[in-house]
């Protein structure tokens, strides 16, 4: 007991692995792969993938055929096939390809299985009835079983598949969640049996505010005080350009592709990155055959809906960087003895105004009215090609009323009438014109975007 407890992997190392083996592309299958690490590399810099035919064509076709496809940024690197003996000395043979997680540290991983439907067409002719699917239609779908199937004690794959397809959102957004791995919390039965129940848009962009929250905080351990708004920005901007390559590649415009993955990683150190893999099931078209990647499926016109599904993820992870915006809009600011920005680096709390040292007089404040005649007298005085407004010495008066604010304005007596250089053309009321504008209108003080002080962000 003790020499197997001594073999058995850390729990950080098992996480670690789970990581990995939704990397391969086998979150939902439960099957694993073969890691190339070396003794000081605490991640491997490729893996070795159990062979599937079906999804070595794929990778062959992608380096043979399509070398300068536009998806290729967003695809793992095949390095060829790769023979290893079991312990029984049977040759096994692997796909080696680059580990997509090498350049990340800690990193969450989520696989959202792509498309309006998981299986092939030749799929639904398969009549062999499995008992391990029926069971896990008693576990997930009860009440989906009918009587011929207690009687059966068995269903298909195919109907195992609709299924699933039909209970998710796989049918209405395109896409599904299958699997997530890296979290500290809980265990992977737990997130498998939350990631089933998910069947609309709201709860899959709130499943998505929390893999952006989870990943910049490490699971609550805040490394590096990364922004959760960043990192989900980071997400949706790759998810644009993948968006775009999928719009433009000849290999995506030529293939049926059933059952393909979008690996989403993020970490805390502000990494993040969106790939596509799991080609078992991805097909040439037929030569008479075109697809919109977007039409509903029927039985014979290979659609895949993978363009939909794509149009969805963007739209959604559009609607999780808004409320994240709301979120941190609501909640960054707290009355604390010290207060935190929202990437969460220390900042000064804000006080009472210095005073000033014995001597100096105070400054007198102009009404709204003054800045009026201010304005207008500098206007008349504009007229002289002789003189100009220019500053002496900037004093800067600080805001302390809002943390949103900084240095919202400069005092009227810093400023001084000079002659004017030759051939220099000067709006003489510009500079009173933004500060009376920016006090009348309540814009940020910062940024000078117009809106409500209460709504700054800077």
């Amino acid at each position: 007991m003790a020499s197997a407890s001594a073999n058995r992997p850390s729990l950080e190392r098992q996480k670690s692995l789970r990581v990995l083996e939704v990397a391969a592309g086998h979150a939902s299958r439960g099957e694993s792969a073969i890691f190339l690490v070396s003794e000081d590399a605490e991640t491997p810099k490729a893996i070795l993938k159990q062979l599937d035919e079906g999804e070595f064509a794929a990778y062959d076709s992608l380096l043979n055929n399509y070398e300068d496809d536009a998806v290729l940024p967003f695809i793992a690197k095949f390095e060829g096939v790769f023979e290893v003996p079991d312990a029984k000395g049977a040759v096994c043979k692997y796909l080696r390809m680059t580990n997509l997680l090498k350049d990340f540290r800690s990193p969450k991983v989520m696989d959202v299985k792509l498309g309006i439907r998981t299986f092939l067409e030749r799929e639904c002719g398969n009549s062999t009835l499995r008992r391990d699917l029926y069971e896990r239609m008693l576990k997930h779908y009860p009440g989906q079983v009918t009587e011929e199937d207690r009687v059966n004690q068995g269903i298909t794959k195919a109907r195992w598949m609709r299924l699933r397809d039909m209970s998710s959102t796989v049918r209405t957004l395109g896409f599904r969640i299958d699997g997530i791995a890296g979290y500290r919390r809980g265990q992977k039965g737990d997130l498998d049996e939350e990631l089933t129940r998910l069947r609309q848009r709201s709860e899959v962009c709130d499943e998505f505010c929390t893999f952006a929250k989870v990943a910049a905080t490490d699971d609550g351990r805040e490394p590096n005080g990364v922004s959760t708004v960043e990192l989900a920005e980071q997400v949706l901007e790759v998810l644009q350009l993948m968006h775009s390559a999928f719009e433009n590649s000849a290999f995506v415009r030529e293939h049926e592709c059933i059952g393909s993955s979008l690996l989403l990683v993020a970490d805390a150190y502000g990494k993040a990155g969106v790939f596509w893999i799991d080609f078992g099931k991805t097909k040439p078209l037929p030569a008479d055959r075109k697809v919109t990647h977007r039409s509903p499926w029927e039985p014979g016109n290979h659609e895949d809906g993978i363009l939909m599904g794509l149009d969805n993820m963007v739209l959604v992870w559009g609607d999780v960087v808004e409320l994240l915006h709301r979120d941190r809009a609501s909640s960054g600011w707290r009355g604390a003895a010290k207060q935190r920005s929202f990437s969460g680096h220390s900042r000064p709390q804000l006080g009472q105004a210095p005073k000033k040292p014995p001597g100096v007089e105070e400054e007198p404040e102009l009404d709204r009215s003054e800045w009026t005649q201010a304005a207008s007298s500098t206007r008349n005085q504009a007229s002289s090609p002789t003189r100009k407004i220019v500053k002496r010495v900037p004093k800067l008066g600080r805001s302390y009323t809002s943390p949103h604010h900084g240095y919202a304005f400069e005092s009227l007596h810093s400023l001084l009438q000079v002659p004017s250089e030759p051939q220099a053309e000067v709006v003489a009321e510009s500079f009173f014109r933004t500060v009376y504008d920016r006090m009348a209108e309540r814009v940020c003080g910062l940024c000078g975007l117009r809106r409500p002080k209460s709504m700054s962000q800077c």
